[in-house]
């Protein structure tokens, strides 16, 4: 890789480096967006799980205290429209199962510690008259959260297109004033090593140290 880009001409290197530190600098800003993304998502994932326990307990709570399983059971599908909810689970206080909604793998005979539990969980207690009857706990998937990663990979590809293209653009207006300069002197050292009569070409610098070396 250094002999690689050893042998490039200096305009070339000047580029190569200006895409080189543009992706770099773009990658570690989509790393970090992505991750503070990702932590703020499962956050708010939780708070929903949680609010949607909630709902549910509030719903079910009369169909749960007179042991109405279907009822239950029923009420359990009004989750079915909302597609990250994978399972929703009533358990009894012995933590045995009364009735659940899956989308694939059936709920859990006996209550789960919260890490049984896929993509993230929430849980709210079912009471009546001041008597708890029960646990709700849903399971949501994060399945929404790999589709804004890969909307923020996309757009972090797109700002890097947008900006090589532009830190190309500056790279060639600078070669016009920092490498090209001495690009002309060293094919003038070599026609004059060839031969000494050779002329040095006009070479339009600035006033800095490639204009002192000029």
């Amino acid at each position: 890789m250094k002999r690689w880009f050893a042998k490039l001409p200096l305009h070339r290197k000047l580029v190569t480096s200006a895409l080189f530190v543009t992706g770099v600098a773009l990658l570690i800003a989509v790393i970090g967006l992505g991750g503070f993304d990702a932590w703020g998502h499962r956050t708010t994932a939780v708070d929903d799980a949680n609010a949607v326990a909630r709902i549910l307990a509030e719903n079910i709570a009369a169909a749960v205290a007179f042991e109405d399983v279907a009822a239950a059971e029923q009420s359990l599908q009004s989750v079915r429209g909302r597609g990250v909810i994978t399972r929703a689970c009533i358990y009894r206080p012995a933590a045995d199962l009364m009735a659940g909604f899956s989308r694939a793998s059936p709920c859990p005979p006996v209550a789960p510690a919260a890490e049984g539990w896929a993509g993230v969980s929430g849980q709210a207690l079912v009471q009546r008259n001041n008597r708890v009857y029960g646990t709700v706990y849903v399971e949501r998937s994060l399945s929404d959260l790999r589709d804004r990663l890969l909307l923020t990979a996309l757009a972090g590809l797109l700002m890097f297109i947008l900006a090589a293209s532009a830190a190309y653009v500056l790279a060639q207006r600078v070669n016009r004033t920092t490498s090209a300069p001495i690009a002309d002197l060293a094919r003038f050292v070599k026609g004059y090593s060839a031969d000494s009569n050779t002329l040095p070409p006009a070479i339009k610098t600035a006033p800095d140290e490639i204009g002192d070396l000029v």
